[in-house]
């Protein structure tokens, strides 16, 4: 979009196409017209974010789009004197400051640990609960040639999933060993892990409340801990609703375009337009679209950000990948 491409820093260029907001997790750098306004904290400093899917990126740890920036109920760290950097609709940097939604950094304590019940637990993972803590049994090399295949068998069954023990410990839960919900998140949902489908999705694996405490305790956050704090799976729930918003407008624009000039023809040709010009015209658009599409995908290489183009596009136009 720039006449000139930026090479500072806290423009992070080579990813400008997918700049969003960290709060409202809004797409900065549409894919159908000019970036928006961005402002970024230059406190909170920059971070290597990992997507999981390629090379970590050094990107502002602080991502502002100018509505979250001028709402008192979006809360920061830094505000008043502290310094900010606006990037404009053009590329061209200024310094800015912020006088609303100052909070201070909290730490997350044991009290914020919610355990899971037995049964919500049971009934996510869809496995038996065992009746108490069940290990599997070792046996030494004498005692497993003395065993029967049907010893054998019978301890086998003894052992647990080890969907049914904490990622640390690895003790089995129970109703003295609750699972622990990721902090803020209010679906329960376990460890996040990479999906190629779907980009993040739940492992249905959890800490216990003790070692989720031991873990958590004394991490960071700022305003009211909210979902997308430290639930990843959450995080990326909002940015696949942000990314498919996106999408949405940008074809929606492309069929816009297509029956204004779908309009056009047929009021120049009139009644001389017969079946085939409208088939031809319709072929047209058809590849029109699909070029328009081709061209998204191009520019994202992941295959879950590529499900929601296809999904966007099949919606709008009613046609398959």
């Amino acid at each position: 979009h720039y006449v000139k491409t930026c090479s500072r820093s806290c423009c992070y260029a080579t990813n400008c196409g997918i700049v969003q907001c960290t709060f409202c997790r809004k797409v900065l750098t549409p894919h159908n017209g000019k970036p928006f306004q961005r402002i970024i904290c230059i406190g909170c400093g920059f971070v290597e974010e990992d997507d999981w899917h390629g090379p970590k990126a050094h990107v502002p740890a602080s991502t502002f789009c100018l509505s979250c920036f001028q709402a008192d109920e979006v809360k920061h760290q830094h505000c008043n004197k502290d310094p900010f950097c606006l990037i404009n609709e053009e590329g061209k940097h200024s310094l800015v400051f912020r006088n609303v939604g100052f909070a201070e950094l909290k730490r997350l304590t044991g009290k914020d640990i919610r355990a899971i019940s037995i049964g919500t637990f049971q009934a996510r993972s869809a496995l038996p609960i065992p009746s108490g803590p069940l290990k599997p049994i070792q046996l030494s090399g004498s005692e497993k040639q003395s065993q029967s295949a049907a010893s054998l068998s019978t301890s086998e069954e003894k052992k647990v999933d080890e969907r049914l023990t904490c990622l640390v410990c690895t003790e089995t839960f129970c109703q003295n060993l609750l699972p622990a919900a990721m902090p803020g998140c209010l679906k329960n949902h376990g460890e996040a892990v990479v999906d190629s489908d779907q980009g993040v999705s739940d492992s249905k694996r959890f800490y216990c409340v003790s070692c989720a405490s031991d873990f958590f305790s004394g991490k960071q956050y700022c305003g009211p801990l909210s979902p997308t704090h430290f639930c990843r799976v959450c995080r990326h729930a909002a940015q696949i609703v942000s990314w498919r918003s996106e999408f949405d407008e940008y074809f929606a624009n492309v069929a816009q375009n297509l029956n204004a000039v779908a309009i056009a023809n047929m009021t120049a040709k009139g009644e001389s337009m017969s079946e085939e010009d409208l088939n031809k015209m319709q072929t047209t658009c058809t590849r029109f679209a699909e070029k328009a599409r081709a061209d998204l995908k191009a520019l994202h290489k992941q295959a879950w950000i590529q499900n929601i183009v296809d999904q966007s596009f099949s919606d709008l136009f009613g046609m398959g990948p």
